[in-house]
């Protein structure tokens, strides 16, 4: 075998080598995922999710970053994070409230959105159908109003000779319809059920004695309420 020949041999593998190291650094390009949320940083959900990821062979330094973005409970300043993400070129914009995705979506039609938690995705517009979301959005939905009877079920098999209870809840469209589905079932089990909708911590002190006063037995939290005031601990 002659020099040429030997060259030529040489330098496809060293092309052959190149190609193969060009591989293996896309495959090992960091992609940014966007982290969207409404309210501020919920530490046992970030750390399921930092803990979630290596199972799918993605290492957070390694081939993804993630972007936080959160608002801290000012839902106003949700379209100016949203835009930082897409500056930021975000591969996936993952979201953890109903207003969050809502921004997100408004944001972009392109970028992939996961709703990791969220009210009523189909009744709020932002779907097509649980079935069929459409678009770029997929993810978790609870559907807060349907599980509301089933949550009061439970409530009185845990507590049978409890007859009044009572549902605190967040004004909001869907702790509204989270209670009226709470009072249907209420009425369908010949039970009493005191409503107290809190707008503002500091309406808590007198929603608390509202329900002294009518003597309940056992208190329902909507979602809504929870989300809008625990991780400000106004519910401690």
């Amino acid at each position: 075998m002659n020099k040429a020949v030997w060259s030529s041999i040489l330098v496809a593998a060293m092309l052959l080598a190149v190609a193969g190291m060009a591989d293996a650094q896309q495959q090992e390009k960091i992609r940014r995922i966007g982290f969207l949320s409404g309210a501020s940083l919920n530490t046992g959900r970030v750390q399921a999710f930092g803990q979630g990821l290596p199972d799918l062979g993605y290492f957070e330094g390694k081939n993804i970053a993630i972007e936080y973005r959160l608002a801290e409970g000012k839902a106003e300043r949700l379209p100016a994070l949203a835009a930082e993400l897409l500056r930021l070129q975000v591969a996936i914009i993952v979201t953890s409230s109903t207003a969050a995705v809502k921004t997100a979506k408004q944001a972009t039609t392109e970028i992939p959105i996961v709703v990791a938690s969220a009210g009523d995705l189909v009744g709020e517009g932002i779907v097509a159908s649980l079935a069929r979301p459409g678009g770029n959005i997929t993810g978790l939905t609870a559907i807060a109003p349907d599980l509301s009877g089933k949550r009061l079920a439970i409530l009185k098999e845990s507590i049978p000779k409890a007859t009044r209870f009572a549902v605190m809840w967040h004004r909001n469209p869907n702790d509204e319809k989270e209670v009226k589905e709470t009072e249907v079932a209420a009425q369908a089990m010949h039970l009493q059920l005191q409503s107290l909708p809190v707008q503002s911590p500091d309406e808590f002190q007198n929603a608390y004695a509202a329900m002294r006063k009518e003597r309940a037995e056992a208190l329902i939290s909507s979602r809504g309420l929870f989300s809008a005031f625990a991780e400000k601990n106004c519910l401690n």
